[in-house]
């Protein structure tokens, strides 16, 4: 895309035209470059992310949108959106700007003549979900399965790397992104894009008599999830992040692994670690936390166990909780282990 703009800024220029449009969209393009590598190396090592970094949606969108679109003229974009004027969303703008950028892109590439866009709420509010569509062919079957690996690029070109850096930017903000199996309202390929809607940085002043509300984890909290189970990763850490935590998704497929991990968990420091207790292929839980206790204590105090079925009859050193109950007593059981 930077690439055409110079191209056009070369061809007004040597046709005598002015090229200050397209030079002040060059400059703020580089900027939000180079502005997405900072946020990317951040993210890679860990660097702690402010709770108040937020990103209203809606003049998001429209920036997008503008940007974006603009230099596709046969295609027609249109907008809709049920979201609140002053929804946030937390975490990097260049991010979201860059990931749903990349969205729009591919649209444009592969649509006739039409794209939409659609925003709203669902989960009861609590998830900020955009839906990309055109009114092209759509996926072809054999790319469905690879459609976000890098380099798997469809009929209408491309790098074969936008779609797999918005789904790397999604997983960052602890959203997912992922392609609908069925076509769109357009006919051709949709996308779902998904992310945590950001609460209120301050509390809420309680009226006379008011219980206070219990289990509320401090802004920025440093949370460790080991699980096999890749869904429930996401969804835990979709919710996390909607608390304004920090989360942590180290990689655990194989003994071998093990030392690695122990090490990356010592590094990072969690304030609560999230362990599965049944992680398959011949791993346990309990037995991660056992070289835990005997090589970083500090860090086993700060262990919950998380189990699908029923906890163990006897007790194995840290408190054990169902991956499936309510929100609200997962998060209380969370602050009581911070340190």
């Amino acid at each position: 895309m930077l690439e055409g703009r110079v191209a056009v800024a070369r061809t007004e220029s040597a046709l005598g035209r002015s090229t200050s449009g397209e030079l002040a969209r060059i400059q703020a393009e580089t900027r939000e470059l180079r502005k997405m590598v900072v946020d990317i190396l951040d993210e890679v090592r860990g660097a702690p992310r402010s709770p108040e970094v937020t990103t209203p949606v809606q003049p998001l969108l429209e920036e997008v949108i503008h940007r974006w679109l603009t230099g596709a003229p046969r295609v027609s974009p249109s907008l809709r959106t049920t979201l609140p004027a002053d929804t946030q969303v937390p975490g990097p703008r260049s991010f979201y700007s860059r990931a749903l950028g990349n969205l729009l892109r591919n649209a444009s590439r592969h649509a006739r003549s039409r794209i939409l866009i659609t925003a709203c709420c669902v989960d009861a509010g609590r998830i900020v979900e955009i839906v990309v569509e055109d009114d092209g062919d759509g996926v072809a079957p054999e790319l469905r399965g690879e459609i976000f690996s890098p380099f798997v690029a469809g009929s209408g070109g491309g790098s074969g790397l936008g779609l797999s850096f918005a789904r790397w930017a999604a997983h960052q903000l602890g959203g997912s992104l992922e392609l609908i199996s069925e076509p769109g309202e357009l006919g051709g390929a949709a996308f779902r894009f998904q992310v945590p809607l950001q609460r209120p940085s301050s509390p809420l002043r309680r009226l006379p008599g008011e219980v206070e509300q219990k289990g509320c984890l401090p802004p920025g909290v440093r949370v460790a999830i080991i699980d096999d189970d890749q869904a429930i990763r996401r969804v835990l850490r979709r919710r996390l992040h909607g608390e304004g935590a920090r989360v942590l998704t180290p990689s655990l497929t194989h003994l071998d692994e093990l030392g690695t991990l122990l090490e990356e968990l010592f590094r990072w420091d969690p304030q609560i670690v999230l362990l599965d207790l049944n992680l398959g292929g011949g791993l346990s839980g309990a037995n991660i936390y056992e070289m835990l206790a005997r090589r970083h204590p500090h860090l086993a105090s700060r262990v919950l166990f998380l189990t699908g079925g029923p906890a163990p009859s006897h007790p194995i050193g840290a408190p054990v909780l169902n991956k499936l109950q309510d929100w609200d007593d997962l998060v209380e059981r969370m602050c009581d282990v911070l340190p």
